[in-house]
């Protein structure tokens, strides 16, 4: 058996949640998930940026370490 679903029954069920939830949250609660959500935002932004400069400092070294060596072999060789 198929479930019945119609546009206004989805949006009626989506419209009374909402409206049923928002008396109980209070404007101090949007104020604290508001501020959350930015030192969140600012975080992970540093975080990544950080990754970011470490790993490509670090494989830099490193490719710059194996470019000596390669060059190093091909001088020994010849």
């Amino acid at each position: 058996m198929m479930p019945f679903r119609s546009f206004s029954t989805i949006m009626g069920t989506c419209g009374g949640t909402v409206l049923a939830t928002l008396p109980v949250i209070g404007s101090d609660d949007l104020i604290r998930t508001g501020i959350l959500a930015l030192v969140g935002a600012v975080v992970s932004f540093s975080v990544s940026f950080s990754l970011k400069i470490v790993v490509k400092n670090v494989f830099s070294a490193k490719l710059k370490s194996f470019a000596n060596l390669r060059k190093k072999k091909d001088k020994e060789v010849k």
